[in-house]
């Protein structure tokens, strides 16, 4: 039988010379072509590949709640965390909607965040359980991740686009402080999902001044020390 060579794109692990490689590789093409909302569309992920990289920069860094094979540091630039989405399934309600991360454009950013690399026979299921813990405004979507150390891999993320039912956008921090303080919801209290969000980001060495300056209003506010 006749033995399939690796093709030479596949660098996530051996890394490229130039990040902006990542944005002309094939591999693109596994996450590309993956529809938004429908698992029946999902590409079936090569032989030659390791599996599909998933893309955490909010609660999933603490709680993915699913197996995987690697875990790396990762960013995505040309994008920022901010508490600009409505949550009235988790840490709010449709009355009082609490305030969770998404994902906004801007090319002068970058967002840090944890890529987990989840095996192609597990990929579909956990889409599929992803889709409906995400499914308060949020879609799949693909995008370039520059790992920590070393290479770069096109991703799925979720993402709450600008807009979608649940978007509360922007706001000054103290009124975006002030929402968090007060939401309370099926998952638990907003204000403990920054908490959790700001210890996970610490523990990945990963700086957010968005997330740590209204962790401090919000602890404030509610007269509560640093753990």
């Amino acid at each position: 039988m006749k033995k399939t060579s690796r093709p030479r794109w596949i660098e996530r692990e051996r890394g490229h010379s130039n990040p902006s490689d990542c944005l002309r590789s094939p591999l693109r093409s596994i996450a590309d072509q993956e529809d938004r909302r429908h698992l029946d569309r999902i590409p079936n992920l090569s032989k030659d590949l390791e599996g599909l990289w998933i893309f955490a920069y909010g609660s999933l860094i603490w709680r993915p709640d699913f197996e995987f094979e690697k875990k790396r540091i990762a960013s995505a630039r040309g994008w920022k965390r901010r508490f600009w989405q409505g949550s009235h399934d988790h840490r709010g309600t449709l009355k009082k909607p609490g305030r969770v991360v998404t994902l906004i454009p801007d090319d002068a950013s970058c967002c840090e965040g944890v890529a987990f690399l989840v095996s192609h026979g597990e990929a579909k299921g956990i889409l599929s359980r992803l889709d409906l813990r995400e499914k308060n405004g949020y879609e799949r979507q693909a995008l370039t991740l520059e790992l920590q150390d070393g290479g770069c891999c096109r991703a799925i993320t979720y993402i709450a686009p600008i807009g979608n039912p649940a978007w509360l956008g922007a706001a000054d921090l103290a009124d975006i402080a002030a929402d968090i303080l007060h939401a309370k919801g099926p998952s638990g209290t907003n204000r403990e999902y920054l908490y959790r969000l700001s210890a996970a980001l610490f523990d990945s060495k990963i700086n957010d001044p968005h997330v740590s300056t209204l962790e401090g209003l919000v602890r404030a506010s509610a007269k509560e020390r640093y753990r």
